[in-house]
């Protein structure tokens, strides 16, 4: 099967009905709107969630995969302290994503993947992904970051346990992906020390963004356009991978 176009929201009707019909995957890239510093945009999640499934659409074997229209509303209340971010609340964010799936499902596809670019859905996504399977619509989910977690030490010089924020790797990726939006004059590397401590004992570690906060998890002054590449085009191999592992399932 030929598609037009990978992005779900840019098909015809009969299009995605005959995608369906072929037993495509779809792939659903969910991020956030949240602040990232004052040198990424607030859109940093969803973009590269975003950018990684198409990627991985365009690479894979057929039967291929659609994007599904990416969900760009998260939940970041830990964010909201400063400017630019956006949430739902948690029982908003599980229903949205649930009857998007249910929704998909309606349609016919059968094997639906949720792509997650931000770090503080995971929790609900897990929980939701549990809801549907049990339901009888069964998804599977990933994060974008975990598709490449053993590579990471080989492209990123400091790697943050526990996951960064607006950090080498979000700001290499951005720089790759859209470096107009990048303003590499305003990064800063900031670490919260306390918490990583914790992290690093094996203790997950609720993190909250103050009002006089940097906004930064990391070291985003490493970050280079190359390292952002190689991230994209890992991440896109092996989620296109995860696709055909799904069409040999059935």
């Amino acid at each position: 099967m030929n598609l037009r176009t990978p992005l779900w929201a840019s098909l015809r009707r009969d299009e995605i009905a005959a995608a369906s019909d072929a037993g495509a995957a779809v792939l659903l890239p969910v991020g956030s709107i949240e602040q990232h510093g004052t040198h990424l945009p607030v859109n940093t999640d969803i973009a590269i969630a975003t950018a990684v499934c198409v990627r991985a659409s365009e690479i894979s074997e057929t039967p291929s995969a659609l994007v599904g229209p990416a969900v760009w509303s998260g939940y970041s209340p830990h964010h909201m302290n400063l400017p630019g971010t956006l949430t739902l609340d948690l029982n908003s964010f599980q229903a949205l994503i649930y009857e998007v799936c249910t929704g998909i499902w309606h349609h016919g596809f059968r094997k639906i993947l949720i792509v997650n670019g931000h770090g503080g859905n995971a929790g609900p996504l897990a929980g939701t992904a549990q809801r549907l399977t049990s339901a009888g619509h069964p998804v599977v989910s990933c994060s974008v970051g975990g598709l490449v977690g053993d590579e990471m030490d080989t492209i990123f010089q400091r790697r943050v346990k526990g996951g960064g924020h607006a950090c080498e790797l979000e700001t290499s990726v951005m720089l790759h992906l859209h470096p107009e939006t990048v303003e590499m004059s305003k990064a800063v590397d900031h670490m919260d020390l306390k918490s990583q401590e914790l992290i690093e004992a094996g203790v997950t570690v609720p993190s909250v963004f103050g009002p006089d906060d940097p906004g930064v998890r990391g070291f985003p002054t490493l970050a280079t356009a190359e390292k952002g590449r190689r991230f994209v085009e890992l991440a896109a191999e092996r989620l296109a991978h995860i696709v055909q592992l799904l069409h040999r399932g059935g």
